[in-house]
């Protein structure tokens, strides 16, 4: 996790907390000062802003009221913690996070020239599933290829199998497939900066 003043978003406080487990101090101010500690914490106590302190306030207020965490006060600490809802939603932004460093660290030298294909045909039924599948594929730098084909460059097979699992999508629901031949990828190469 970087020191970054820019990171304190609401899906890094997410992340956060999926890695370190949680947040736990002492009650020695009152509970608004949850945002000043976290960011202690995440910047490695370094000075704190006042824009950081309102940035992570609005945040963890946010995820509070959305019920991705939750802080409570037990005696004199202050706990900081994810929900099962904020733990699945922090579990799918770090698998979309590792499907968008691989992209960006891969390159025309160490493209091996295969493509990946996701291919799905999920119900009506389950349209939400369906949904959340697209939109994963999406922000994880997938490009659509055909109306429930998405394609990427690079081996995606560990994150597409989470997936499935987290969003319980059987493999005969979605696929994928493997090729070195799909026919004109001169654009795919282009989009993927392949060439």
């Amino acid at each position: 996790m970087k020191n970054n003043h820019n990171n304190l978003t609401p899906r890094e406080i997410l992340l956060y907390l999926l890695v370190f487990g949680g947040i736990t101090f002492g009650l020695s101010n009152p509970a608004l000062l949850t945002p000043a500690i976290f960011i202690s914490h995440y910047l490695g106590k370094e000075k704190i802003s006042r824009r950081d302190k309102a940035r992570v306030k609005s945040s963890v207020y946010y995820l509070s009221s959305k019920k991705y965490i939750s802080v409570t006060k037990k005696k004199d600490k202050i706990i900081m913690s994810l929900t099962n809802k904020g733990r699945e939603g922090a579990s799918m932004y770090q698998i979309q996070s590792q499907l968008n460093v691989k992209n960006k660290r891969m390159s025309k030298k160490t493209w091996k020239g295969y493509w990946y294909l996701v291919m799905f045909d999920i119900k009506d039924t389950n349209k939400i599933k369906r949904d959340a599948l697209r939109r994963v594929l999406q922000r994880s730098g997938f490009k659509q290829f055909q109306k429930s084909i998405w394609i990427y460059p690079h081996n995606c097979i560990e994150e597409i199998i989470l997936v499935k699992e987290f969003f319980n999508i059987n493999n005969e629901e979605c696929r994928t497939v493997v090729s070195n031949n799909i026919g004109d990828d001169e654009n795919l190469k282009k989009y993927f900066n392949l060439k």
